[in-house]
């Protein structure tokens, strides 16, 4: 993010804010950043999103507070571009489909307003404030992994309305609302995971011939006219180019001493849980079309039914025993270049998932992505645990590091950073999706308790966490 002579870079981890080109603040966040930004003040305050759900304000190097959102947040951007009125309000968007609004005031930050995700669409990638509608007030345009495009307007109480929606078949990237074709009519560009930029236009498909024309289907200025033309010769050299390229492929593959190499390709894929089903969606693009999908599973799965999937899923018979549940395959329709499917686990059952990806082109090569299958995979994170319940208490004693109990957390439950909290003690508290049910983990070196209101849980916890001691060879005291 770049503000003035001020450079805000991040790592998974870790914020820099050069000034000048000189290193001037470092800090080190506990879970991964998402996104940075910084308030339009005198004195920069960056604001960064983190995958544990939480907005942090920083002041220099040092933390100024936190703020809890509806979901990992991905992307952030200023309200109207220029924080608002008070240049203290921020938009975010989450990788569960959710979009808020934050007013990060010095002393007490609040919550402006939110908007669900109902109807399960995709996670925001991006976020832009234009008045696409015209009306004087800035909308919120949304662009999401799905390829749905969105604009919210406001009415009267400052409360987003949904006006307009568009699909593509691909995830957007980037978007912005300008003036760009037509003088007069406003445009929102979006820009693909492939490659593809696209826009929307304000100006009508069709135009009425006004009575003074002779020729009423003579609608297309001189101008456009020059444009379609222009378009249909790149259009026929790039044709022209890929036809020679193919001979000489063809020409190549048919010689002796020709080397085959392996095509690379780029996957973008992701595996998220879902807090409304409880179950986990996971989405797979490739900047080539798809041929098909093979999964193959060794635990227990259920694949459930997406409205947006258009494949031929096709079931083979596994062997139980060999350690194969599943396999399934997944035939993918022409151009098809992203595709979505659900799963729902079973807690308890753990292993991999493992999806081996093959697109339309020659020679024929696949990628395989694995996906971890955690024995508390139905839980997610939250920041509020409530005493009040009562809770079955799992105890666990021995000589064991921080770092090695917090690898034992990081195996059995989802949303866990993989990096070792800093200082000598780890507190995280999880929600069952499932149940409903709690989950409190507090950890030291050689001390670990696990509170819940579930009883399945803490047995689940102490089968697996008893396991991984056993096999780095360390002896736990544990008191159930």
């Amino acid at each position: 993010y770049v503000n003035g002579s001020d450079l805000l870079l991040c790592g998974n981890y870790i914020y820099n804010h050069y000034q000048d080109c000189k290193d001037k603040n470092y800090f080190l966040c506990s879970d991964k950043i998402s996104d940075v930004i910084s308030l339009p003040a005198k004195t920069v305050t960056p604001v960064l999103a983190c995958n544990d759900r939480v907005l942090r304000v920083l002041q220099d190097s040092s933390l100024l507070y936190e703020m809890e959102v509806a979901g990992p947040p991905l992307v952030l951007a200023l309200k109207n571009g220029n924080g608002g009125k008070d240049g203290d309000e921020v938009l975010y968007g989450t990788s569960d489909g959710k979009i808020g609004l934050v007013q990060l005031e010095r002393s007490s930050p609040s919550h402006k307003w939110e908007i669900p995700n109902e109807k399960r669409y995709g996670g925001v990638l991006s976020l832009e404030s234009f008045d696409i509608t015209a009306d004087g007030i800035a909308d919120v345009i949304v662009g999401r992994d799905d390829g749905t495009v969105e604009v919210y307007g406001f009415d009267e109480m400052e409360t987003p309305v949904h006006r307009f929606k568009y699909s593509t078949s691909e995830s957007v990237t980037s978007i912005c609302g300008g003036c760009v074709g037509t003088a007069g009519y406003d445009e929102i560009i979006m820009s693909t995971y492939s490659g593809w930029v696209m826009g929307l236009t304000t100006e009508p498909r069709e135009k009425e011939a006004g009575p003074s024309q002779v020729d009423q289907r003579n609608t297309i200025s001189d101008e456009n006219q020059t444009k379609i033309s222009a378009l249909r010769e790149q259009l026929d050299e790039l044709q022209d180019r890929v036809f020679r390229e193919r001979e000489r492929y063809q020409q190549t593959a048919q010689s002796q001493t020709a080397v085959s190499a392996l095509p690379r390709f780029s996957v973008n894929d992701k595996f998220t849980l879902n807090r409304d089903d409880a179950s986990y969606t996971l989405s797979i693009e490739v900047q080539l079309p798809i041929d098909n999908i093979l999964l193959q599973s060794d635990v227990p799965i259920d694949l459930l039914d997406v409205d947006k999937n258009s494949a031929v899923v096709s079931y083979s018979a596994c062997d139980v025993e060999s350690g194969n549940f599943l396999l399934a395959t997944y035939r993918c329709q022409a151009n098809t270049t992203r595709i979505e499917l659900k799963i729902r686990s079973i807690e308890g059952q753990y292993g991999i998932l493992q999806a081996y990806i093959t697109p339309r082109i020659q020679p024929k090569s696949c990628q395989v992505r694995q996906y971890n299958i955690k024995p508390l995979s139905l839980h997610q994170r939250v920041h509020v645990f409530n005493e009040e319940k009562a809770l079955n208490t799992l105890k666990l004693t021995g000589q064991f590091s921080l770092a090695e109990v917090h690898s034992w957390v990081c195996f059995c439950l989802p949303e866990v950073p993989e990096r070792t909290p800093a200082g000598d003690r780890a507190q995280f508290h999880f929600l069952s999706t499932f149940l409903d049910t709690q989950l409190d983990c507090q950890y030291t070196k050689g001390d670990a308790v696990f509170r819940s209101d579930n009883i399945s849980t803490i047995s689940i916890l102490k089968d697996v966490l008893t396991k991984e001691a056993t096999k780095r060879k360390i002896s736990l005291n544990i008191s159930f």
